[in-house]
């Protein structure tokens, strides 16, 4: 299948980059720090059979706008909100690799899981850095 190179423009008027291909159930793929979209494309193309896949560059990375602020987990969140909203997408299955991940937990915090129907979460540890006197509530 021919992978389609596509643009949005976020809430905060960043040119985002996705890619898309394929037929069926949504896909959403929600990439790290320092990944691209165009990284995956074998898998994309393999998944197409089943799925439309859409992968997302997240701001700063591949082909989409590098503008001077937004780079918090919070705003990558919302672009992919972004993304899903222009599809109209009610039943998308999200991937997370590495960061992307901490992208999906933000997104679900912020906007909810009514878009959302399975989660498939890659390579993501549970936390960066971890000290044996943290207890699970602390004061930063």
């Amino acid at each position: 299948m021919m992978l389609n190179s596509r643009f949005i423009i976020t809430n905060d008027d960043v040119r985002l980059h996705y890619l898309t291909v394929g037929h069926g159930r949504p896909m959403v793929f929600v990439l790290g720090w320092s990944q691209t979209a165009a990284m995956f494309t074998q898998l994309l193309d393999d998944l197409s059979k089943d799925y439309t896949v859409i992968a997302i560059d997240t701001r700063g990375h591949g082909a989409s706008e590098k503008p001077d602020c937004g780079y918090r987990i919070a705003w990558f969140a919302a672009d992919a909100a972004g993304v899903i909203a222009a599809f109209d997408l009610d039943c998308a299955i999200l991937v997370g690799h590495p960061m992307g991940c901490a992208v999906i937990s933000s997104y679900l915090e912020m906007f909810g899981r009514d878009c959302v129907s399975r989660l498939a979460p890659i390579d993501q540890a549970p936390v960066v850095t971890a000290w044996p006197d943290w207890s699970d509530c602390r004061d930063f």
